[in-house]
């Protein structure tokens, strides 16, 4: 009697060991979420939509790249027409000698740079891109000067760098020609052009007071 009682015995222990073992299977797989085609296509769209909101993209670098601190000046945006050469009143860069240090800003901006020269009247020296303006202790305008090539002078069909061809058809022909300076007179105020012998082509143009030319 006591052989047939440990085969039952054993019988119902095996029966156990499969019961847990089949439960077991389906408790991991029960834990583990199901990764269907759709879930990765999601998956993958939800990645692309967060690398685009992303705060580094490359969207934005364009727009840091073009920002508005790289835009040009107002001054430099300003229109300053040319005028024709008018002898009684003689200008360049449409500023004349009886004007002030106050219409120079207002017309060109504020200097690039600006320095005094030691004199006996120091000269307050207000320097732009291709050009120049001095000013007295008074704050009226001592001389202008022009001198970056290609730069326009403010008279129409003048900048430097021309040929002194086209300084007779803006001017008319010069006062006095030593070969390499032409100047134009007119009451107190002295048009000079500094030319090169060899090419003939305009170096510079100056207007300042008569007394205090060197031509």
């Amino acid at each position: 009697m006591q052989r047939p009682i440990t085969k039952s015995v054993q019988v119902l222990v095996t029966s156990a060991l499969f019961i847990s073992l089949t439960l077991g299977c389906q408790s991991v797989n029960d834990s583990v979420p199901p990764h269907s085609t759709d879930d990765v296509l999601s998956g993958q769209k939800e990645v692309s939509n967060s690398i685009q909101d992303s705060p580094h993209s490359k969207s934005e670098k364009t727009e840091i790249a073009s920002s508005s601190k790289d835009a040009p000046s107002d001054a430099a945006n300003q229109n300053h027409p040319e005028f024709d050469f008018d002898r009684k009143n003689m200008k360049l860069k449409g500023i004349s000698l009886s004007d002030t240090e106050q219409d120079i800003t207002k017309a060109w901006g504020a200097p690039d740079t600006r320095y005094t020269m030691d004199e006996a009247d120091p000269i307050e020296v207000l320097e732009y891109e291709g050009y120049s303006f001095g000013c007295n202790s008074k704050g009226h305008v001592a001389f202008i000067e022009v001198s970056g090539s290609g730069t326009s002078t403010g008279i129409i069909g003048l900048k430097v760098g021309d040929h002194d061809s086209s300084a007779v058809t803006a001017l008319g022909k010069p006062d006095q020609d030593t070969g390499y300076v032409w100047s134009y007179k007119s009451g107190n105020a002295l048009l000079r052009l500094d030319l090169d012998p060899k090419t003939s082509k305009i170096q510079s143009v100056k207007l300042f007071p008569h007394q205090s030319s060197a031509a």
